[in-house]
């Protein structure tokens, strides 16, 4: 389908954890192998791929055209 974006999300249901709290919000979380953002790798064997700046902020409010 033309134009269209899709995001995948390959995790471990066993190993997967949200680290962040509220005194420390921006800590990765762990279990997750691989995530593609509009196709584009950004996690790998669950490493953070560097200098990858794929997909688009989502704005609440606006209409889709």
């Amino acid at each position: 389908m033309p134009r269209a974006h899709a995001d995948i999300v390959v995790f471990n249901p066993e190993t997967i954890r949200d680290l962040a709290t509220y005194e420390l919000p921006a800590q990765y979380g762990r279990g997750v192998k691989y995530l593609l953002v509009s196709g584009t790798i950004v996690v790998d064997d669950e490493k953070l791929v560097e200098g990858v700046a794929s997909g688009r902020a989502l704005v609440s409010g606006r209409r889709r055209r």
